[in-house]
């Protein structure tokens, strides 16, 4: 093989490494960015839909000595109990006393940041604070059809009384202090 064949075979090689560099790259990018939406509370791991990452090599870029191109992956089959799994029906905690509340200085006291006790960024119609020795935190609460996640606690929150969180205040108020059936998902 000639001086000119190997330098030319050294930068194919070197251009394929490059892609591959990019590639899992953008790979790391993608799941970093997904573990920190995941950490704000907005979804569930099982939620975020990562597409499968496929790399086609055509058989002339293929590197000397590696063998025929792997075979297309098949993803596994579902066993037949998992695809059958009905979810279970929430479970009835009973009536609980809820209120509303903000992020404002009047609700939370002054704070030079405003997270939840599972430090995530409160949102309206999502965040919900409970008293962790009743419902530990993280769990999901179906109230009249919504689904909350039990993300802060609060100073007033005790037994069987929840706090509501609001994007403003006047909602926290106009809210007020309701009796409602809670169930645990």
């Amino acid at each position: 093989m000639t001086e000119f064949r190997k330098a030319e075979r050294r930068r194919r090689v070197q251009r394929r490494m490059m892609k591959l560099v990019t590639v899992m790259s953008t790979v790391a990018a993608v799941l970093t960015a997904g573990y920190s939406f995941v950490s704000e509370g907005a979804l569930e791991p099982k939620e975020i839909l990562v597409p499968p990452l496929v790399i086609t090599v055509s058989e002339e870029e293929t590197p000397v000595g590696s063998g025929p191109p792997p075979a297309a992956m098949k993803e596994p089959a579902q066993s037949t109990s998992e695809a059958a799994a009905i979810p279970a029906p929430p479970t009835y905690l009973g009536e609980f006393e809820i209120t509303g509340y903000c992020s404002c200085d009047i609700c939370c006291g002054k704070k030079d940041i405003k997270l939840t006790k599972m430090e995530t960024v409160p949102k309206s119609g999502y965040t919900i604070a409970v008293d962790p020795q009743v419902i530990p935190l993280g769990s999901y609460l179906e109230i009249e059809g919504v689904t909350y996640r039990a993300e802060d606690i609060g100073q007033a929150i005790k037994d069987r009384s929840l706090d509501i969180f609001f994007s403003s205040h006047e909602e926290a108020v106009e809210f007020g202090r309701q009796k409602k059936d809670v169930y645990l998902k």
